[in-house]
């Protein structure tokens, strides 16, 4: 695992020294080895830097960028292959000759056995930069979920490229001007989903896809991307999918068990993580190293009992399962310096505090001598985790019924703040809606009326209204599935890929932790992207097939155990010990800095919410952290 960084060039030679500031930036990536590879005067003039965290073959021999055998091809790699010990075997069998036992060099001969056809071959997390040399061409990459990054920049004639948006600050290229559409995204979704990024001019590579620069050109194209393949005659019965959710999920933990360094897994006491955490420990020689984060109370310093459920649950299932289990605890007084740092780490902002959890666990886990963890993302967006799935088949089934839609607004009436109030008007709101309007009423955190009222007026001028449903209507897009599968695919395709895949890597590499979702290995998702959603909580309970594939290994409290967020206090936070901290952030002058926020109706939400006449903490939250971002990145 490692971080890298480059450019590729029509006009210009390498700038060497940029290159060495851009590894200086995220060194955190890769502190165990570094790297720079320069070529001018051919045309194509390139640079290749690489910082390596050493995880496969801990020689020499492993020095990035490394090149084939006739220096021909030259590669800057991050990530893991998980099945480079079989594409080896075959690509040998081939004639290739291997000098190392890495899975970077699998990639190298891989190409040149297949050339972009390799792409459809590797399973595993990565991002990569390589340089054909006889070809004339550069080929950026990134795995099919998005979990390691890659960001570029590309002018017409002069390409930047670096594993995290502030390696490219160190190009003199690269831009310090807000994006209004990346900006419209965040507003609402709380995150930035590729292509886009909040500074102009830089874009995310897509996962799943490739750039290449070739004769004077780029070109984007994908090799993969997550989409519903439900057979209609399936005869499977529950047994047999129970037999084989088992079945590839067990592989896949297995497989991503390969290392040469200590690891361990990110542990919440929650059923994915439960899974891979006891399927790792029956594999893994001796306890298994485990870690999970618990929260003070921000008036006491002791224990929160509310937010701690997670805690004492992983706690339980450790002990049941016989890890070696750590613990660390996120107190209050930590949290301005801790905000401020992981505003810059996170590369962009986000709309839920959780990466802070996952920074301490990281921190907690490399300060114990582990360099890789498991994770268990992607087990609710793939098999059925969220209650609201459920509840749009249920509105699905309501629609169709004339009764229930005049029953509703009557039922919201006379039930008022009940539950059955709230599930009438909620389920009212939706009735008729479009696609994009019904995902926007679960997910939207500012709407269109309020995203433009709190912005400057030159920004406001701007706003696209269009962005936002567009990146919707295409995440919701999957030829004739229902809407619940989409809305799981949707999810898949942006919570997952676009959000919690940031948030992982971003936290764990930022102490030198490589982070592996097994959840969302290669046959994980093909297989769980065959199954409907309506098999997958059958009975209405969710993750019905996990459930039921791993019962004889999880502990019963496990299995009943309801569906909980990885959720942090951030109100009790935001109101709290950070309070100062959205006084003097959000005040008219910081804001004022940068032109981007309106003040008043910025500072009359926030004033609002800490005055405790309204409970608007993601909002909060997602202001204070764009802040602070335009104060890391465009100053």
């Amino acid at each position: 695992m490692c971080g890298l960084t480059g450019t590729a060039s029509y006009v210009d030679v390498v700038n060497r020294e940029a290159i060495e500031m851009s590894l200086a930036i995220i060194s955190h990536r890769g502190p165990d080895d570094s790297g720079i590879f320069c070529e001018s005067g051919h045309g194509l003039s390139v640079g290749l830097g690489s910082q390596r965290l050493s995880i496969i073959d801990l020689t020499p021999a492993g020095h990035q960028p490394m090149s084939n055998e006739t220096g021909d091809i030259w590669l800057a790699y991050n990530g893991e292959i998980y099945n480079h010990q079989e594409l080896r075997a075959v690509l040998e069998a081939r004639g290739h000759r291997y000098s190392s036992r890495t899975d970077t060099e699998t990639v190298l001969h891989a190409y040149e056995e297949y050339d972009l056809d390799c792409l459809h071959q590797f399973n595993g997390i990565f991002a990569f930069a390589l340089y054909d040399r006889l070809r004339a061409r550069v080929l950026l990459v990134r795995d099919r979920m998005g979990v390691k990054p890659l960001y570029y920049s590309w002018n017409g004639q002069t390409l930047a490229f670096a594993s995290e948006l502030k390696a490219l600050l160190a190009y003199p290229s690269t831009p310090k001007r807000l994006d209004c559409e990346a900006l419209q995204l965040y507003l609402s979704l709380g995150y930035v989903p590729s292509p886009f990024c909040l500074l102009a001019g830089i874009r995310k590579l897509t996962p799943g896809s490739y750039l290449l620069i070739e004769a004077g050109q780029l070109r984007q194209s994908n090799f993969w991307s997550p989409h519903i393949h439900l057979t209609p005659e399936d005869g499977r019965g529950l047994g047999n999918l129970v037999t084989e959710t088992r079945s590839v999920i067990t592989s896949a933990v297995e497989r991503q068990l390969m290392s040469d360094v200590p690891l361990g897994v990110f542990l919440s006491g929650g059923l994915d993580s439960s899974i891979v955490t006891a399927i790792a420990q029956r594999t893994h020689s001796g306890p298994l190293d485990t870690f999970s984060v618990g929260f003070a109370d921000t008036d006491t310093s002791t224990v929160d009992p509310i937010y701690n459920a997670d805690l004492l649950h992983a706690r339980q299932v450790a002990k049941l399962l016989g890890t070696r289990h750590h613990e660390v605890i996120l107190t209050g007084p930590e949290l301005p310096n801790l905000l401020r740092q992981l505003a810059f780490s996170l590369d962009e902002p986000l709309w839920e505090a959780s990466f802070a959890s996952l920074s301490m666990m990281a921190r907690l886990a490399r300060d114990t001598g582990i360099s890789v963890v498991l994770t268990g993302d992607g087990g609710d967006e793939l098999f059925g985790g969220y209650p609201w799935y459920i509840g749009t088949i249920r509105s699905e089934w309501a629609a169709r019924l004339p009764l229930i839609r005049h029953a509703l607004p009557l039922l919201s009436t006379a039930f008022g703040e009940h539950s059955i109030g709230r599930k009438s008007r909620d389920l009212w709101r939706r009735l008729g809606q479009s696609d994009v309007v019904k995902y926007r009423l679960s997910y939207d955190i500012f709407g269109e009326t309020q995203s433009r009222a709190i912005q400057m007026a030159d920004l406001s001028g701007q706003f696209c209204e269009s962005v936002t449903d567009r990146v919707l209507q295409a995440a919701l897009t999957d030829g004739p599935a229902e809407l619940p599968d989409r809305l799981a695919l949707a999810d898949l395709r942006l919570w997952v890929r676009e959000h919690f895949n940031h948030r992982v890597d971003r936290m764990s590499m930022a102490h030198s932790v490589e982070a592996r979702v097994p959840l969302q290995d290669n046959d994980v998702v093909d297989f769980a992207l065959g199954i409907g959603l309506r098999r997958k909580l059958h009975g209405g309970q969710a993750k019905y097939l996990l459930r039921e594939a791993f019962r004889e290994i999880l502990p019963p409290e496990v299995l009943r155990r309801p569906k909980r967020p990885f959720a942090v206090p951030a109100s009790s936070w935001l109101r709290g010990p950070l309070r100062d901290m959205v006084y003097e952030t959000l005040s008219r002058e910081r804001l004022g800095r940068f032109g981007i926020l309106r003040p008043e109706p910025v500072q009359q939400l926030a004033v609002g919410f800490l005055a405790g006449t309204n409970d608007l903490a993601f909002q909060v939250w997602v202001l204070l952290m764009l802040q602070l971002w335009c104060e890391a990145y465009l100053t």
